[in-house]
């Protein structure tokens, strides 16, 4: 018999199934500086993630290149009046940026949420989507059931990557659905949450129950799903914002770290810039049901 610190020493060059095996995992990063500018040219060291807590090592850096789910969802409420003839112009110039990169679709949500085109890259159907923008005379918005029905649509879909826009320009909300509800949907898709909001000042409705949910997921849901939310006073400002977001989604990374491969996967991950004057936010890439028959990157 072997003698115990033998014993010791051989059971500790044999892996156990309670040691966790690494795995690797990716992330969509955009890196911004002070002024809200892309990063460009950064590299493995520039980046640190942790898992719960936990550092892991980060394996590779590329620019992400990889196709991305785009739904675009649009307050066609009756607050969005003359507005529209902006956002149509402002849509068309930031669909024209993302179209090559992108599977879009578009949603409306003046009165109960409609999809004007099914997600496409196809020039010709994205201008009529567009050209079906309409606002509804008499209607208000439904901003959380847009939500929760292109999140159910996103599930069904096979990509790494996802981001859903919502362009609100003021609509009372009449959804009654919790933030809660959406929120957790939005988690377990992994889509990362874009708002552009159009107003001056508080919301009308911001004391209801209908417009705490919706500022409460406008508020929580880009902050924890790695997306962005902007302001402008004046539909004249749409076509900026909208410019500065596709620059954002064209200048992201994919992160490539080394994982836990663990039965309860974590339920943070948090990645930052190593440069104390870099902001970073950062998706997770979605799982694929069927990896054969993903998209070409």
């Amino acid at each position: 018999m072997l003698p115990a610190l033998a014993l010791a020493a051989v059971a500790a060059l044999v892996p156990t199934h309670a040691a966790a095996q690494s795995i690797e995992r990716d992330v969509f990063v955009t890196v911004v500086d002070k002024s809200d500018t892309p990063v460009k040219n950064l590299g493995p060291a520039d980046f640190a993630v942790k898992e719960d807590g936990r550092t892991r090592e980060v394996l590779r850096v590329r620019p992400a290149t990889d196709p991305i789910d785009l739904a675009i969802l649009v307050d066609t409420s009756a607050a969005a009046g003359a507005q529209i003839n902006d956002l149509r112009q402002a849509l068309q110039a930031f669909i024209g940026r993302m179209r090559e990169h992108s599977q879009i679709s578009i949603v409306e949500f003046g009165e109960r949420p409609r999809v004007l085109v099914d997600y496409t890259n196809a020039q010709a159907k994205l201008d009529m989507g567009i050209g079906r923008i309409f606002s509804i005379p008499g209607s208000g918005a439904y901003v959380m059931e847009a939500m929760s029905e292109t999140l159910k649509g996103l599930g069904k879909r096979q990509t790494e990557r996802a981001a859903i826009l919502m362009v609100w320009l003021g609509g009372r909300e009449f959804s009654t659905l919790d933030d809660t509800h959406v929120q957790k949907q939005l988690a377990e898709q992994r889509a990362a949450f874009h708002v552009l909001t159009v107003s001056l000042g508080s919301p009308a409705d911001i004391r209801t129950d209908e417009g705490h949910n919706r500022e409460m997921l406008f508020d929580n849901g880009p902050r924890q799903s790695g997306g962005s939310r902007q302001n402008v006073i004046t539909q004249m400002a749409i076509k900026g914002a909208l410019d500065k977001m596709a620059t954002e989604l064209l200048s992201q990374y994919r992160v490539t770290y080394a994982g836990q491969d663990t039965l309860i996967p974590a339920e943070l991950i948090e990645v930052a810039a190593t440069n104390p004057a870099l902001t970073a936010r950062a998706t997770p890439a979605r799982a694929l049901k069927n990896p054969a028959k993903s998209p070409k990157q």
